[in-house]
């Protein structure tokens, strides 16, 4: 079984199937493929995270509103659905991201869970009404 380090290695065995030509190619295309995700999944936090307040003022009105967070609470449906499934795109795409270290891949995905955690399970009316 090939573990996950030895698939950026760019020494090439001797019992390897393939010339080095395509093995090199390959590796190109794994590199450029992986990259393009990165920006993919970048690209989709940034956009969730720029039509969101948007989106929000679309589905639920302006007034009333002091805060993102007051969508949830307002008896206002779709708001309250574009805000949930928004929360929870976030943190899927936070688990998705593999950092460069074990501490911020730890730490992304425990970000990930946080924020799904805060879409699903909300504060009740009468706790956000008193503070």
């Amino acid at each position: 079984m090939v573990d996950a380090a030895s698939a950026f290695e760019t020494a090439i065995p001797k019992d390897h199937l393939l010339t080095e030509k395509d093995t090199r190619r390959f590796q190109r295309l794994f590199e450029a493929q992986a990259t393009r995700s990165y920006l993919y999944l970048s690209l989709g936090i940034g956009a969730i995270a720029v039509l969101l307040p948007i989106l929000l003022m679309l589905a639920g009105g302006y007034e009333g509103h002091d805060s993102m967070s007051s969508y949830y609470t307002v008896e206002v449906w779709p708001a309250r659905d574009v805000l949930v499934g928004s929360l929870c795109a976030v943190g899927v795409f936070l688990f998705l991201f593999h950092g460069l270290s074990r501490l911020e891949n730890w730490l992304l995905n425990f970000a990930g869970i946080a924020v799904i955690a805060v879409a699903l399970i909300p504060m009740s009316v009468s706790e956000v009404l008193e503070s």
